[in-house]
């Protein structure tokens, strides 16, 4: 009967959260990421929601966390015709806007917000976002590229949740204790339609403000004689790793920094040790920091670590000695 009555009160809740911009016709929403509790469910006041204006979309998201996520609120942006980001504007911060370091992740120009996931336990430990290409040529294409989480490290793995095909995320909605995010899950709406190739986008003649410039005109992309269009994009240089040193982790464990060439942080979306997949952050493209705990740690056999780090789609694997 609880639950019953929890699920009629978060869809009651949903209705007023859910912006106006949120056509019914095109919404999507996401599973939730994290647990509902006896605790959290006590501890949590309510829906709260960060969302962005219609014709723009999630581009990256300013983040407040120490060992779990205290608040969190979107960047969005209109598309230009190769997916360029333009009029960026901020929505509602949620949860508490004065707890935690800050930190603001962003996708590349080109890119969209697409997928999350998180760590969770009694509260969201740890958010990420994935982003993915899009252009008015080619819609959404390519894989996810996974930006590096924020936060802490304990909970269980939650999700991840990507949306539709076509759609992508255009805020999230929260319960919070005020202090902490007890739950978190996303929804998405319709990207702009795809143009042919040869054709100019209305999206490319926006301001800066997101608002149309002029009436678009389309005309054919002329193609200079003897020069033939690329058929493929760069593939990502395969990572190399050399090195692995430790030093004790806060809270227990240890971090284990491997050092080597070619980490991109938009193509490293897996690190394991010793056959675990561990939290981690890409420090540098020569550098990647991985946090083991303590019961992994103890088990390593220093004089070969197997280290696993899946970048670009590829797993690249090798086994070095842990100074």
């Amino acid at each position: 009967m609880y639950r019953s009555v929890a699920r009629r009160a978060c869809a009651l809740l949903l209705g007023f959260a859910i912006t106006a911009s949120a056509r019914a016709e095109d919404a999507w929403f996401s599973s939730w990421l994290g647990k509902s509790t006896a605790i959290n469910m006590l501890a949590t006041s309510g829906y709260t929601s960060s969302s962005c204006p219609d014709g723009k979309y999630v581009v990256g998201m300013e983040i407040r966390s120490g060992t779990l996520v205290d608040a969190v609120r979107v960047e969005c942006a209109s598309l230009g015709a190769s997916g360029e980001h333009q009029g960026h504007v901020q929505g509602k911060m949620i949860g508490n806007h004065t707890g935690g370091s800050v930190r603001t992740v962003r996708c590349p120009s080109g890119q969209v917000v697409a997928a999350m996931r998180a760590r969770a336990g009694e509260f969201i430990d740890r958010v990420s976002f994935a982003c993915r290409s899009w252009s008015a040529a080619q819609g959404l294409h390519g894989s996810l590229r996974w930006q590096p989480g924020q936060g802490g490290t304990g909970g269980e793995p939650a999700g991840p949740v990507e949306c539709p095909s076509g759609k992508a995320i255009a805020g999230l909605q929260s319960r919070t204790s005020g202090t902490y995010l007890a739950l978190l899950r996303m929804w998405c709406r319709d990207l702009p339609p795809t143009q042919p190739s040869g054709m100019k986008s209305a999206q490319s003649t926006l301001t800066p403000q997101g608002r149309p410039a002029s009436a678009p005109t389309a005309r054919p992309t002329a193609i200079p004689r003897g020069i033939q269009p690329a058929t493929k994009l760069p593939q990502p240089v395969t990572p190399i790793l050399k090195t692995l040193s430790s030093k004790p982790a806060r809270g227990g464990g240890a971090e284990i920094t491997i050092d080597g060439e070619h980490f991109a942080s938009n193509q490293v979306t897996r690190v394991e040790i010793a056959g675990t997949s561990v939290p981690y952050r890409v420090v540098s493209p020569t550098r990647i920091a991985a946090t083991v705990p303590q019961h992994v740690y103890t088990k390593l056999n220093k004089r070969g670590v197997p280290i696993v780090v899946t970048s670009g789609g590829k797993r690249i694997s090798k086994q070095l000695p842990l100074r």
